[in-house]
């Protein structure tokens, strides 16, 4: 709700966000690029220090994308400010979502489940795959977009209404004034550590070695000993 009011309260502001997710369910990366426009930007700079924070990229990182910065492996916020535009880019890496954050992965019935709800929420529509992005009318001169690029590391099975789904990636691109749920199902990859065939680890390997076991290495160390008591001999 806030980052739709902030959006149609900046007239123009072109979002594009990029996500890559683990097979663990953490967020490898999760990037943020905003280009608001600068007849609106130093109002909304100054609200955000009212509100307790250095930047509209902190604020924007806190209130809109509930992020525990306390979870993420490093933040990188810049802003850059331009002729028309000032560019707020906010980096994330190394991400595991807590309970409180608008972004979230987690493993429902064998599949891996993503969500973001920092540019809206949940309708009482049933997610499917579509071809293309549902259109929004600002009205009058106002316009904006979002570009959300999501990557899963599984095959996508279903996204949220207006995602595209070309494998493991789903894209979305609105245009007008609105909100994006953003959510999307994929398969979890196997693990390629110990697949048990052949060459694996055999179900009794316990750290000794390829295809060697605990009886294995007994064996071992009884034929070390009688060799060396033949040679005392």
């Amino acid at each position: 709700m806030v980052f739709g009011a902030l959006l149609a309260t900046a007239g123009c502001m072109a979002v594009t966000v990029d996500s890559s997710v683990n097979a663990d369910g953490t967020i490898e990366t999760y990037d943020v690029e905003m280009a608001i426009n600068n007849s609106v930007y130093p109002q909304m700079e100054s609200q955000a220090q009212a509100a307790g924070y250095d930047s509209f990229g902190e604020f924007f990182l806190a209130e809109n994308a509930s992020v525990d910065r306390s979870n993420v492996g490093n933040v990188n916020i810049t802003e850059e400010p331009g002729v028309q535009n000032t560019t707020v880019h906010i980096e994330l890496s190394d991400y595991d979502p807590g309970p409180g954050s608008n972004i979230s992965v987690s493993e429902e019935g064998g599949m891996l489940v993503y969500e973001d709800r920092t540019f809206g929420t949940q309708s009482e529509s049933t997610p499917t795959p579509t071809q293309e992005g549902p259109s929004m009318d600002f009205g009058q001169s106002m316009s904006g977009s979002i570009e959300y690029r999501l990557e899963m590391p599984g095959a996508v099975q279903s996204a949220s209404e207006g995602g595209t789904i070309d494998g493991n990636v789903v894209t979305w691109d609105i245009e007008g004034q609105g909100e994006l749920y953003v959510s999307a199902e994929s398969e979890i990859p196997e693990s390629s550590d110990g697949d048990g065939g052949d060459g694996g680890d055999g179900g009794g390997s316990s750290g000794f070695g390829p295809g060697v076991g605990p009886v294995g290495v007994l064996v071992a160390l009884a034929l070390v000993v009688v060799a060396l008591r033949r040679r005392a001999n």
